[in-house]
């Protein structure tokens, strides 16, 4: 049997009901006893642009452009644009030197200008066999009646270094002049080694 069974449960709130402050004394706002007064109704707000107009500068003293005083001078116009070509006129290195071709210095000589070619006909009649036997016509090489001549023979070859020589841009430098005239350095360790090689120890 439980004890609740027995005796029902009392509330506090049942025997006594809560009562509240608020039912008993009612709240009294400070605004009801006494209203709020403000600064701006007391003294209204005085600007500083009523009683002073603002005065801008530019309506004293009207703004000066320094283009108005002193007109911009461009410095073309002072002192016109010279350009480098005029100054020094571009030279070509064709001017300086002029292009020299070989056929210039030495004209082309064709083999048939300075020997004409010989016919085997006009050195030996061409003989028929039925008019003369072969014994009596021993055969003639056309290199015994006429030599051959080489071109190289009669001018030899000139080179264009030689007529007009190459112009360095630089002269060449102490260190390419040293190792151009020192001799060339030995290697004495791959000679040593060649000559007394190592020596294999046996245990």
């Amino acid at each position: 049997i439980r004890v609740s069974e027995l005796r029902p449960r009392i509330r506090v709130s049942e025997l006594r009901p809560r009562i509240r402050v608020s039912e008993l004394r009612p709240r009294i706002r400070v605004s009801e006893l006494r209203p709020r007064i403000r600064v701006s109704e007391l003294r209204p707000r005085i600007r500083v642009s009523e009683l002073r107009p603002r005065i801008r500068v530019s309506e004293l003293r009207p703004r000066i452009r320094v283009s108005e005083l002193r007109p911009r001078i461009r410095v073309t116009e002072l002192r016109p644009r010279i350009r480098v070509t005029e100054l020094r006129p571009r030279i070509r290195v064709t001017e300086l030197r002029p292009r020299i071709r070989v056929t210039e210095l030495r004209p082309r000589i064709r083999v048939s200008e300075l020997r004409p070619r010989i016919r085997v006909t006009e050195l030996r009649p061409r003989i028929r066999v039925t008019e003369q036997p072969s014994e009596l016509r021993p055969r003639i090489r056309v290199s015994e009646l006429r030599p051959r001549i080489r071109v190289s023979e009669l001018r030899p070859r000139i080179r264009v270094s030689e007529l007009r020589p190459r112009i360095r841009a630089s002269p060449p430098t102490s260190k390419a002049l040293t190792r151009l005239q020192s001799p060339p350095l030995l290697n004495t360790t791959a000679l040593t080694t060649r000559l007394h090689p190592p020596t294999l120890i046996h245990r």
